[in-house]
């Protein structure tokens, strides 16, 4: 290594300390060039976002599929605060809605009965109160 320029002998790499160069970009300068960056994506897909979609959906499933999957969410936050003050047929019902729905998205051929009156919860009720 020679005391002047500081740079490795074998490699040529700048060394720690250097003063050849500045010490990395200026301030806030990938920032700017993100906003940019995402600015210039938003007005592309905002002119041909679908059709894009479209044409990669018909000359490349995969690829679609891939996609779809990297922008979906990895996990979902379900809030629960709410559900100690649901009341238990509040709860039985949105169960069998949840249900419902989940056969709808699956193709499920099972039928699922959706009675938003009755439920467990009811059933239990009225069985307390007859003893």
């Amino acid at each position: 290594m020679t005391a002047d320029n500081k740079r490795d002998e074998k490699s040529g790499q700048v060394l720690a300390g250097n003063t050849l160069a500045r010490p990395g970009s200026r301030k806030g300068i990938r920032n700017r060039l993100h906003a940019d960056f995402i600015a210039d994506v938003q007005e592309s897909w905002s002119r041909s976002g679908r059709s894009a979609l479209e044409i990669l959906y018909r000359e490349d499933t995969p690829g679609y599929a891939r996609l779809v999957a990297s922008v979906l969410p990895k996990e979902f936050i379900i809030d629960t605060s709410n559900i100690e003050v649901a009341s238990d047929e509040e709860i039985d019902e949105t169960i069998q809605l949840l249900k419902a729905e989940r056969a709808r998205l699956i193709g499920s051929s099972q039928s699922v009965a959706i009675d938003p009156g009755s439920g467990t919860a009811k059933a239990k009720r009225k069985a307390k109160a007859e003893n």
